[in-house]
């Protein structure tokens, strides 16, 4: 039993005959020359366009405010500078994160801020609580806030410590 052959296939093995027109004589399949085949037309794709890369976005510049650490308080003692030292190192270089607070301030004036916080024997991020001001800004607060429950704070001279830290914003 013979299988048939594909078409593409056929067309591709079979040599082309011209038919014969005289009565009673066998041509052969006739030519299929004649027959179009489809040819694929490349479709234009539209120009490529170099895709549009992320940009971050700019840095925000810290507005014009000084900071200064105006007052510690270390629970239990000793209330010397070697015990606060570990808490001002962890806070005092983050200073520049923290001064964008600035820009909740309406009244431009010199403004105090003051958390409590709760540093492990292991130091690390600080439980955040009573935060004191007079500024009204929205925003202010919860941005300082935020701030101090981002520092990585040094492991306490004297194990778990609990601190009120105060900070000056001077313009």
């Amino acid at each position: 039993m013979r299988r048939a052959l594909p078409l593409a296939l056929l067309l591709a093995c079979t040599p082309s005959r011209e038919p014969t027109t005289s009565a009673g004589t066998d041509a052969g399949p006739p030519s299929l020359s004649h027959v179009p085949v489809p040819v694929p037309v490349p479709v234009p794709h539209p120009p490529s366009t170099p895709a549009p890369t992320a940009t971050p976005p700019p840095e925000e510049t810290p507005p014009s405010v000084k900071l200064a650490t105006i007052g510690m308080h270390v629970g239990g003692g000793p209330y010397d500078e070697p015990t606060k030292e570990p808490m001002k190192r962890s806070v005092e270089p983050r200073f520049p994160d923290l001064a964008r607070c600035w820009k909740h301030v309406i009244k431009l004036a010199p403004t105090d801020v003051g958390v409590d916080l709760v540093i492990e024997a292991t130091g690390g991020r600080a439980r955040v609580s009573n935060p004191r001001t007079s500024v009204t800004s929205e925003g202010f607060v919860p941005c300082v806030v935020a701030f101090f429950e981002t520092v990585d704070f040094q492991k306490p001279k004297n194990g778990k410590t609990v601190v009120s830290y105060s900070v000056r914003f001077t313009p």
